[in-house]
């Protein structure tokens, strides 16, 4: 099947159940879209392909060696770049199996990092591409928005400090998720779209700026990346 384009969007059904957690649910749902478009679709991720992407998931959960170059780079991005090539190497239907079958126990498995780093790991690519698949932003998960509050705040904490921004990000309630600085511009939106704005993809969040024009302006010069 070739790929889909923008003026084209993947239908994905809802293949996960209400019950699972959210990101198990996600997972899903973004291996039924790796499916669907094949190895070679774009995604969010600069160069990256579907196939691409479905590596560096797999060398993320199961090569231990993958881990320093996703975190700090420089020289261990080669050990990086090293263990997405192994996973390459396999059928692509392999590759996204792989990814659907879920991280090992320990430590991807345990409670405590599947809602601090799983989920924000796979929301943030399950974005990634929908987005660049033509899929738009989605408005019908009350019960995922919930549970993107709490990982804005946590993300937040570590971004805005890393980055020296002053910001108040607000939810589409009102509700404020995270603030740095006395009287910061503000950001609003859906959870998940600070999210990924927290996550360097302020050029694809469905997100409104508050502020004077020099300080919008520095927000959109940010330069926040995971």
């Amino acid at each position: 099947m070739p790929a889909a384009t923008e003026d084209a969007p993947v239908t994905v059904p809802r293949l996960a159940s209400m019950s699972m957690p959210h990101d198990a649910r996600e997972r899903a749902e973004l291996c039924a879209h790796l499916d669907r478009l094949g190895p070679d679709a774009p995604t969010l991720c600069d160069h990256w392909t579907t196939e691409d992407l479905a590596a560096h998931l797999v060398a993320r959960e199961r090569n231990p060696f993958a881990g320093p170059g996703i975190v700090v780079g420089g020289p261990f991005a080669r050990l990086t770049d090293w263990a997405m090539q192994r996973e390459t190497r396999r059928d692509y239907a392999t590759l996204v199996d792989r990814v659907r079958s879920g991280p090992p126990l320990v430590p991807w498995g345990l409670p405590v990092l599947r809602s601090l780093l799983n989920l924000n790991e796979y929301f943030v690519h399950h974005e990634d591409v929908r987005r660049a698949n033509g899929g738009r932003p989605r408005t019908d998960r009350p019960e995922l928005d919930d549970a993107l509050r709490p990982l804005v705040s946590r993300m937040a904490a570590l971004q805005l400090w890393r980055a020296h921004i002053d910001v108040d990000l607000v939810d589409d309630t009102g509700r404020s998720l995270a603030r740095r600085g006395s009287a910061p511009p503000r950001i609003v939106g859906r959870p998940g779209e600070l999210l990924l704005w927290l996550n360097g993809r302020g050029s694809i969040a469905d997100v409104a700026f508050e502020g004077s024009e020099d300080e919008v302006s520095a927000l959109w010069d940010s330069q926040l990346s995971i």
